[in-house]
């Protein structure tokens, strides 16, 4: 099996657990999500999980650019808190995401459509690569999270023209333009962005504005990313 749709639609199994897959030429124990609880069905596999506490998975890391597992015994945990990379993230391709955010015990999901032959190919570059949730996908991921009421900009390496702001996620602007973003929801944000020091990886940041309730808000999550 080389992926855990592949277990899915080729076998009975539906336990949440670590299965054995065969990835980038070698098995690789990992965890799958086969039940359809979180994302819908069709057996999701585990690509990421990143603790905004921590600068690992900073926009820069070299976690993002690389081909190189990183505490790959966490990627048998489920949605535990511990930090992974899996080899699904640059050697298997996807049809759609299952991008999960927890704060405290409150964990929420969203799926994301978007055709790729690998993680990796999409983001490593730092290109621009838009989807299209919504803002209030988006936002639904966080209780209490803000945007700022312009750009809404979403996708891979959103940022303002070649310098990307996070991984994946959102922007949002006062003005009514994207060159000067002070408010993001998502995953591998820099620690800096535009005039404001970030300090989480993940998460919600809202600079200043009416939306942001008149105070800067800073909300930190856990992130999972899971394809299919």
């Amino acid at each position: 099996m080389k992926s855990c749709q592949d277990i899915w639609s080729k076998t009975s199994q539906r336990e949440n657990t670590t299965y054995r897959l065969f990835i980038d030429n070698k098995t690789t124990d990992i965890y799958c999500h086969l039940t359809d609880d979180i994302c819908g069905g069709g057996g999701w596999t585990l690509a990421m999980k990143i603790d905004g506490s921590k600068d690992n998975f900073r926009y820069n890391s070299v976690l993002w650019t690389n081909k190189k597992s990183y505490n790959p015994i966490a990627g048998q945990t489920g949605f535990d808190n511990n930090q992974t990379k899996m080899p699904s993230y640059w050697a298997m391709p996807f049809d759609k995401l299952c991008v999960g955010l927890k704060v405290n015990d409150t964990l929420k999901w969203t799926v994301i459509p978007y055709k790729a032959s690998s993680l990796y190919d999409v983001i490593a570059k730092g290109e621009y690569r838009p989807t299209n949730i919504s803002k209030a996908k988006w936002l639904s991921l966080i209780d209490g999270a803000r945007l700022q009421e312009n750009c809404n900009r979403e996708g891979f390496n959103t940022g303002y023209e070649k310098s990307g702001y996070h991984r994946i996620g959102i922007i949002s602007n006062e003005q009514n333009d994207c060159n000067s973003v002070d408010s993001f929801l998502g995953i591998g944000a820099k620690k800096k962005i535009h005039k404001h020091t970030i300090p989480f990886s993940c998460g919600n940041f809202c600079g200043h504005g009416k939306t942001c309730n008149g105070r800067e808000i800073s909300i930190t999550a856990f992130g999972y990313i899971m394809i299919q």
